[in-house]
């Protein structure tokens, strides 16, 4: 392999990790806001309002990044879907419907993030193997390992 063809494929493989570790980070945040409104962080009705219009919108970007790559909605469709479901403006629905065209299952990614770690901290509690405070420092003890790594860190097998 020459050294130019090398260094591209060095340089594709870091923007693969950093892809990969955003969509980590970003299950990690969707993961702490529910954890912070299951553990009454929020001071008010407002922003409990502003977690869920947050929801919403995440949960349209699913229903949206499925449909196009599904051929069921066009991008003009699902454009018309983001800003009326999700009260987003006509310029921002159409950045993000131009994203999840060129980023298939991104939006997707999140939510299953979050749902797998989810998952961890309910066989965590019903195995009885720590605090919640223990568990949430053993998943941030590893940022950037995909969940299914960090589900062996938690879990080792044979215990």
């Amino acid at each position: 392999m020459t050294a130019a063809l090398a260094s591209e494929h060095q340089h594709q493989d870091r923007a693969e990790q950093l892809k990969q570790l955003r969509r980590q980070m970003a299950a990690l945040m969707d993961y702490a806001e529910r954890m912070m409104r299951e553990q009454g962080f929020f001071a008010d009705d407002r922003q409990v309002l502003s977690h869920l219009a947050a929801r919403i919108f995440r949960a349209a970007r699913i229903v949206v990044d499925t449909a196009l790559h599904t051929g069921s909605m066009a991008a003009e469709e699902a454009v018309a879907f983001m800003r009326d479901r999700t009260l987003t403006p006509e310029p921002v629905a159409r950045a993000e419907v131009e994203r999840y065209c060129s980023w298939p299952t991104q939006a997707a990614s999140y939510l299953t993030g979050s749902l797998q770690i989810e998952a961890l901290r309910d066989r965590w509690v019903a195995d009885s193997r720590g605090s919640l405070k223990q568990f949430h420092d053993a998943v941030a003890a590893n940022p950037g390992l995909p969940v299914a790594l960090v589900e062996q860190l938690l879990f080792p097998s044979g215990s």
